[in-house]
């Protein structure tokens, strides 16, 4: 099994695919696309199905997928509910990534994503 993280940037997306050991195995960065946030999702959707892919790993084998936003952000209902770097003011993020993957989706805000990555891997 293979979990997809996603760091949400105003510059860049990236994102990545970790191990069940919390191995950082790979890691891509494209632009984000700030001016529509359907594009964006869209090119987050594109992106992991393409590192996969590129990694020989099947979608069957990511069991879920995380995502750091910088903003503020409703973990339980996958809603940004506000986001400084792009304009995706209460944006149902998690639904909307759904369409390009039926994993798992869990969002969370990035300094707290950061702060978990620090406490659990080091």
């Amino acid at each position: 099994m293979y979990y997809i993280g996603i760091d949400l940037g105003g510059t860049n997306m990236a994102v990545g695919i970790v191990s069940e050991n919390g191995e950082l195995l790979y890691k891509k960065s494209i632009p984000t696309q700030r001016e529509n946030t359907d594009d964006m999702v869209k090119s987050m959707g594109l992106l992991i199905n393409s590192i996969c892919e590129e990694n020989n790993i099947s979608l069957d084998d990511i069991k879920s997928v995380g995502i750091g936003i910088p903003g503020t952000v409703d973990s339980e209902s996958g809603i940004i509910i506000y986001a400084n770097n792009f304009d995706s003011d209460n944006y149902p993020i998690v639904e909307k990534l759904k369409e390009y993957t039926n994993k798992p989706i869990y969002v969370s805000n990035d300094a707290n994503v950061a702060a978990l990555g620090e406490a659990v891997a080091g």
